[in-house]
């Protein structure tokens, strides 16, 4: 699992972990647990510089771009056609098609966040085969809400079919504080790299 981390200071890298990226991660090892109960414990990663070390396994990157820059080399590599085109010094907070055009957006009200937007993408790598699942969120709390969609298994058999071809799919999810309510779908499926919602 690799997570945020943030800019070099004093020329080291480490962890940036916002409140919901860290929830993100707990329901994963958590689900991870239930569908896989021999599994060894997830292999936690803050360093972009050890991707390679992982070539040969699967992956789950936890954040959107601004912090995780694993998440910025996979989305390059991968070429979605929806997804957060954050850098190390921008963050844009919207999903975007490849065009750049803003097709989802964070809501607010009276300043402060009131839904916010998670990213599921799910493919293979094409260099390796290996499974790559991105949990991103506009802001942190879409990263959590992806995770927590995932966690629901009425939400996850329409995704069954699509394990081979690589999906993408944007959820929406209301806040109240601190508190992330169900996430529901916001796009229609998409297969990995289609221009159009797929019929779900």
């Amino acid at each position: 699992v690799f997570i945020p981390n943030k800019p070099p200071s004093a020329g080291e890298w480490g962890p940036a972990m916002g409140y919901g990226d860290g929830l993100a991660l707990a329901e994963i090892q958590i689900l991870g647990k239930r569908l896989f109960p021999s599994m060894s414990q997830f292999q936690i990663v803050s360093d972009r510089n050890r991707l390679d070390e992982f070539r040969d396994s699967n992956l789950v990157i936890i954040g959107g771009g601004k912090h995780n820059a694993v998440y910025r080399q996979l989305v390059e590599e991968l070429r979605p056609g929806i997804h957060f085109f954050d850098t190390d010094t921008e963050d844009f907070k919207e999903i975007r098609n490849a065009t750049r055009s803003i097709i989802y957006s964070s809501e607010y009200k009276n300043g402060k966040i009131d839904s916010d937007l998670g990213l599921i993408l799910w493919c293979r790598r094409p260099s390796t085969q290996k499974i790559v699942l991105i949990l991103a969120g506009s802001h942190t709390y879409g990263s959590w809400a992806a995770a927590q969609f995932l966690t629901v298994a009425k939400n996850v058999r329409p995704l069954i079919k699509y394990r081979d071809t690589g999906l993408e799919l944007v959820v929406r999810c209301s806040i109240s504080g601190n508190q992330v309510f169900p996430a529901s779908p916001e796009s229609a499926l998409r297969r990995l790299g289609e221009g159009s919602g797929c019929d779900e």
